[in-house]
């Protein structure tokens, strides 16, 4: 009977344990919508700022913000281990192509912003179109720092 009640015990303390989330990092996703944008070329989209970027956390944090675009531009300057600069997100760039919803995978490897625009820097990747797109929407991967509740 004790070396069940050992094992229950241990089971129950390691669980509890694993359970613990106050040293988890915060997971970061960003969103980035706008009427229009811009493809220059295979490796460059602008997409104005015209409502701030709007990041929320995963579970268990539950968190959000909205940025602004240099701000958020802001995460690729950055060399720290866990910026943007040193680990490049994925991203899924949306659009409307006639009625006709149209997505591509892309690593952002850079980001500037004029206060008006972000200007992205993206690796080459088949199914970018050059040239305007429309009802535009920037879904980006995590990010595991706090920076993003960062306020200016």
């Amino acid at each position: 009977m004790k070396k069940y009640i050992y094992l229950v015990l241990t089971v129950l303390i390691v669980s509890c344990n694993c359970n613990d989330t106050s040293n988890s990092k915060e997971s970061w996703l960003f969103v980035h919508t706008a009427d229009n944008a811009q493809v220059t070329n295979t490796t460059t989209i602008v997409i104005p700022v015209t409502n701030d970027i709007f990041a929320f956390t995963d579970s268990p944090h539950r968190d959000y913000v909205y940025m602004s675009g240099k701000q958020f531009a802001s995460l690729w300057d950055e060399t720290s281990e866990n910026s943007f600069k040193t680990d490049p997100p994925n991203a899924v760039l949306t659009w409307m192509d006639g009625d006709e919803i149209k997505e591509v995978e892309v690593v952002i490897t850079g980001a500037s912003s004029d206060g008006d625009t972000i200007t992205y820097t993206i690796n080459y990747t088949s199914g970018v179109i050059t040239g305007d797109i429309t009802n535009v929407s920037l879904f980006v991967d995590p990010a595991y720092y706090g920076r993003a509740r960062q306020r200016t």
